[in-house]
């Protein structure tokens, strides 16, 4: 063996040393770096739950205040409107069916992003106030057994 040879093979079992050396020590560090990995994207993921909860929880209670906002909304109008009636220009008015089915239009229509269960619960408030009149005007009592006293 010459000197060259010998040089060469002291750096090639130095770099086996420390390849062997890194390797193990990348082996040594890799279920505990995985682990770590895992618990970021774990508490990363539940953050992000979170907040789509969050979101979803403040939709719901943006979407109630609408619905509840509109239909007292529409309620307040229609106690103006019925408080306060005072025709604009002269005073015959037209048939009184169609200013009523206008002035019902003119209550329901408008209550905001939510229109169609504030219109759905208006219409199911009017007619079970026009079953208790019914019921009021035939003498009913109202229990749903149809019997007179």
């Amino acid at each position: 063996m010459n000197f060259i040879e010998t040089i060469m093979q002291v750096i090639f079992n130095l770099g086996d040393f420390i390849g062997s050396l890194l390797g193990g020590l990348v082996e040594f560090l890799t279920l505990p770096l995985a682990l770590l990995l895992s618990l970021l994207e774990g508490i990363f993921h539940f953050i992000n739950v979170l907040f789509q909860i969050v979101v979803m929880i403040l939709s719901i209670f943006v979407g109630l205040f609408q619905f509840i906002f509109s239909i007292s909304g529409a309620l307040f109008r229609t106690v103006f409107s019925w408080v306060g009636f005072a025709p604009s220009g002269s005073v015959n008015l037209p048939s009184a069916s169609r200013h009523g089915f206008e002035t019902v239009l003119d209550q329901v229509g408008g209550t905001g992003l939510l229109t169609v269960i504030p219109n759905v619960l208006i219409a199911v408030i009017w007619l079970l106030f026009a079953y208790k009149i019914i019921g009021l005007i035939g003498g009913s009592d109202n229990k749903g057994s149809g019997k007179k006293p």
